[in-house]
């Protein structure tokens, strides 16, 4: 019986909600639902093959400025719009080119620029080694031509390297009104604007291809700022969104409680690793893991000073993070 409920556990956090998987080994498979991928040039359907190339783990879809990819509508139905939808992967842009840098990271929009009704995630770029990623959406109000619509909510969600891999985790979470992000060690979270209209974002989403790579409804390159290449892998997609793990909570708690004061100190990358931990699996679980939480804030605050002691701003992903883990 012990390794009868062993065995559900493992199975029930693994698939709990989740409804694809694409891992671009040499293809567009779904391995889970059949729900495979289509590779697009300009906006077209292409006979061509695609690039694939080292990814994150294994291979990955390598996309310049020009190549997308998209999902069929009939997983649309999949997606349940009362609850949640969670979208996981990894990216890396290789190369942001000589204009904005912009890429669409991920489309749920119905397209064609910024003001359209829906969700759409892009980078834009800072300089020729660094780049930010947006998060924005609208109910397309600016579009239609309503009064000092304001087009729509643009949230800095992060700022990374060229070359650099990230994990991104976007969390819609339509029964709190409320979304997520986390890439890498860079969280953020906020109420959808009451000023948009919600319903027809969520609608928007239901009735338009998930694109990674390219805009819905353009059918060439919208301007010419649009010169990031992106490499993608290991892309998921949850609905209702992936359960959290006390275990994996707990676990990241303890070792970051074991590093701060002095007993088991943690390297960089399983630093990185524990604060992805925490990020990922603190939702809903503060009740059970709140001694564990209340340990790691007494070690903190037997080592270290008040974090804003002196009064002056930081940014978040720029603090220690044992700091970031608070």
């Amino acid at each position: 019986m012990k390794y009868i409920l062993i065995l559900l556990l493992l199975v029930s956090s693994t698939f709990y909600g989740q409804i694809v998987s694409y891992d671009f080994e040499n293809n567009l498979t779904d391995n889970i639902s059949g729900f495979d991928g289509t590779y697009t040039v300009n906006g077209n359907i292409s006979n061509t093959t695609p690039v694939y190339t080292t990814g994150q783990s294994g291979l990955g879809i390598l996309l310049d400025p020009t190549q997308g990819i998209y999902l069929p509508m009939s997983l649309n139905n999949q997606l349940d719009f009362d609850k949640s939808i969670e979208f996981v992967f990894d990216f890396k842009i290789t190369t942001l080119g000589s204009d904005d840098g912009r890429k669409e990271i991920l489309e749920l929009s119905a397209g064609w620029n910024d003001n359209t009704t829906g969700i759409n995630v892009w980078t834009d770029k800072i300089d020729d080694n660094n780049y930010k990623v947006i998060l924005n959406y609208t109910d397309g109000g600016y579009n239609e031509g309503v009064e000092n619509h304001p087009g729509g909510s643009r949230n800095n969600i992060g700022t990374f390297d060229v070359g650099e891999f990230v994990k991104f985790r976007l969390i819609l979470d339509f029964e709190k009104n409320k979304w997520t992000t986390i890439l890498n060690n860079t969280s953020s979270s906020a109420y959808f604007d009451n000023y948009y209209n919600l319903d027809k974002i969520k609608q928007a989403v239901k009735d338009n291809y998930i694109r990674i790579g390219w805009l819905n409804n353009s059918s060439s390159l919208p301007y010419n700022g649009f010169t990031s290449t992106v490499l993608v892998d290991n892309l998921k997609i949850y609905s209702p969104k992936s359960n959290t793990l006390l275990s994996e909570l707990t676990t990241a708690l303890n070792a970051m409680t074991n590093h701060v004061n002095g007993s088991s100190p943690l390297t960089e990358s399983q630093l990185q690793k524990y604060l992805t931990d925490i990020q990922l699996n603190y939702s809903g679980n503060f009740t059970d893991a709140k001694s564990d939480i209340f340990e790691f804030l007494n070690a903190y605050e037997d080592k270290y000073e008040p974090v804003f002691a002196d009064g002056n701003q930081a940014v978040f992903s720029e603090l220690p993070i044992e700091t970031q883990t608070l």
